[in-house]
């Protein structure tokens, strides 16, 4: 076991490779939670007739496509952003807050709209939604969270790990909506 001297002698790259651990473990456990929960849903749509069920809503494919875009441009952005990390290219993370934000609010305008047409969480259809959306709305938000701080902070060695949540996040969409919207 280390001692609390020992532990100030780290060197920040040792620092770094333990921050990059502990998101990596944190992803995985969200993997888990998303995988239990697509499969609960694919379980439970092989027995319905059809899809959506009877007197249910149907979702918006079209329009959470176009904002399905919207988050993997941010993506993109914070690829380029990385590649570009050591002259910390605050514009590039500005521009990918501005996408994650423009996904989150098109998602909030969806669950309004949805809302109001009768989906609501006392069905398992509707359950089912606001868990797997809601879940990953929750973690583009704390996202939002992490990239806002790297836009008003300038910080390389986080990026370079807070970088992987958001790759997280955009690449989770795709499954989330093919299994959930199709």
């Amino acid at each position: 076991m280390n001692t609390p001297v020992e532990l100030a002698h780290r060197t920040p790259q040792k620092r770094l490779k333990h921050a990059q651990l502990g998101m990596l473990i944190l992803l995985a456990t969200e993997l888990m939670f998303f995988t239990g929960a697509v499969s609960a849903l694919w379980v439970w749509r092989s027995d319905l007739p059809e899809w959506p069920p009877f007197g249910m809503p149907v979702f918006p494919k079209f329009a959470t496509g176009i904002n399905s875009l919207i988050l993997f441009t941010s993506g993109i952005t914070m690829a380029i952003a990385v590649k570009n990390k050591a002259q910390y290219p605050k514009k590039i993370l500005w521009i990918t807050f501005i996408l994650g934000s423009m996904f989150f609010l098109g998602q909030g305008i969806e669950w309004f709209q949805l809302f109001t047409h009768g989906l609501k969480s006392d069905n398992i259809y509707g359950g089912y939604f606001y868990l797997i959306v809601g879940g990953h709305a929750l973690h583009v938000l704390a996202g939002l969270f992490l990239v806002l701080s790297l836009c008003l902070h300038e910080n390389k060695n986080r990026l370079q790990f807070f970088n992987y949540y958001w790759y997280f996040v955009v690449g989770l969409w795709l499954p989330l909506y093919c299994s959930v919207y199709l």
